[in-house]
């Protein structure tokens, strides 16, 4: 058994000796790793809204407004790419920026290419078509679902919404600030 007295020889052949650190260094790699712990929590923790439930069996869910169904299914009620929307006890609002490709893509042609193509899938596809044709007219869409009876109303323009929510007497906040909103999707159109 070989017993050194020299601290720092022993030290020295593992790692450094903790007299001989420089704190300014150890601290600056504890900001770094500190940073990156926090910016991998917060990117691996969620800092998105991909899901919220909206009472009633509603949810938002990555971009939709969905219902709850029997066995775990779910009704999209108001499709991709719902940007904002508010909720309260009887009803909930939302504005919708469609998205064609994505719509076309994952609600038509799933109709359409159905393998049992009957008239009804044919038919459904054919609503869809329909339903997207108004939205990309309206671009910036505004939807109210009644909770009670399940109605939907929209896709509407705003003005048209600002109508039926006055008749309607509804008085909802949006979860987001929608001046930021209308100013982002200003600027990203051409």
């Amino acid at each position: 058994m070989i017993i050194r007295s020299d601290r720092s020889k022993l030290w020295g052949s593992l790692h450094a000796c903790p007299r001989d650190l420089d704190f300014n260094t150890i601290n600056m790699h504890m900001k770094k790793n500190l940073f990156l712990f926090i910016f991998v929590t917060l990117m691996l923790c969620g800092c998105h809204d991909a899901y919220w439930e909206l009472g009633d069996s509603y949810i938002y869910d990555s971009g939709r407004i969905c219902m709850l169904m029997d066995r775990g299914y779910m009704k999209i009620v108001v499709p991709d790419q719902v940007l904002n929307f508010g909720f309260d006890e009887h009803c909930i609002i939302a504005y919708q920026k469609p998205d064609s490709a994505y719509f076309s893509e994952y609600y038509i042609d799933s109709y359409k290419n159905c393998s049992d193509s009957t008239a009804r899938s044919q038919e459904a596809a054919d609503s869809l078509e329909a339903l997207l044709d108004k939205m990309l007219n309206i671009q910036d869409c505004y939807w109210i679902i009644r909770k009670k009876d399940a109605n939907v109303y929209g896709p509407m323009t705003e003005s048209d919404f600002n109508e039926q929510c006055k008749k309607k007497n509804i008085t909802l906040r949006w979860e987001r600030d929608m001046s930021i909103l209308l100013k982002k999707n200003s600027a990203a159109a051409p």
